[in-house]
Order: structure tokens, then C-alpha cells, then sequence
């Protein structure tokens, strides 16, 4: 219904419901996410439940979130990677009856926009990370 009456989301519309499922997202998988890196730096041992409850013990429900404002800049990832592919499939594959040869190249070229420009704030949260963990020891 909507798509007949104005014709599809625009851009912008569709980087902030891409931002905003990336974003819901995170508040589910961020507690395995803290687990998993505590497990790989060697802040802790045991299984997920172990840990988690460790947290909580120690640091209460805000430690299962801890780094979380670094995630909410990576949320932009997805939303910027699914806005570009959606504009060029409209634009470009949509239009020109090139479907064969587009589609390939447009699935294989959209998360590049987004992981260059947010990746490497990501790749810096874990060596900070790492780097605290050194320095304790």
C-alpha cells in the first residue's frame, strides 16, 4: 500500500529504519558479544552463563553493555550498506534490464562503503581493549 502511494522509502528513510533494526539488534546481542571478547582477551573463563554471571555479580546489568556506545556507531554499518545497495538496485538494475550482470556486482560491492568508513573504529575498540588487559598484567 505504501509503495503505490508514494512509491518506495527514500534514502534517508531507509538509513534510519536501517540504523533503528541495527540498533534493537544490538540490545540482544551485545551481552554474548562482552562474553566472547572477555573470553578471547582472557579477562575471564568458563562458558557464556559463567561469565555473564560474573558480570553481573561484579559490575550489575551495565557490564553485559560495556562498550556499547562504540556498537551504536557501528550500527550505522548495516544501515549504510543496505541503503547503498537498495539505491542501486533501484537506480541501476531496476531501470536498465541489465539484471544478469548487476546483481552480482552490487551484492558484492555494497558492504564496502560502510566498512571502510566504520571498521576501523571497531578494529581500535578491540586493541584498546587488548592493550588494557596487558597493561593489568
Amino acid at each position: 500500500m505504501y509503495l503505490k502511494k508514494r512509491g518506495g522509502i527514500g534514502v534517508g528513510a531507509n538509513l534510519i529504519l536501517g540504523y533503528l533494526s541495527a540498533t534493537i539488534n544490538l540490545f540482544f546481542t551485545m551481552p554474548i558479544e562482552v562474553c566472547n571478547t572477555r573470553q578471547m582477551t582472557g579477562f575471564s573463563e568458563g562458558g557464556i552463563v559463567t561469565i555473564m554471571m560474573e558480570l553481573v555479580k561484579s559490575q550489575g546489568l551495565a557490564g553485559l553493555y560495556t562498550g556499547i556506545l562504540a556498537n551504536l556507531l557501528l550500527c550505522l554499518n548495516p544501515a549504510i550498506k543496505h541503503a547503498v545497495f537498495d539505491q542501486v538496485a533501484r537506480d541501476c538494475v531496476c531501470t536498465s534490464g541489465w539484471q544478469h550482470l548487476w546483481a552480482p556486482l552490487c551484492t558484492s560491492l555494497r558492504p564496502v562503503p560502510a566498512a571502510s568508513v566504520l571498521r576501523p573504529s571497531h578494529c581500535r575498540r578491540r586493541v584498546i581493549m587488548i592493550d588494557s588487559r596487558v597493561d593489568k598484567d
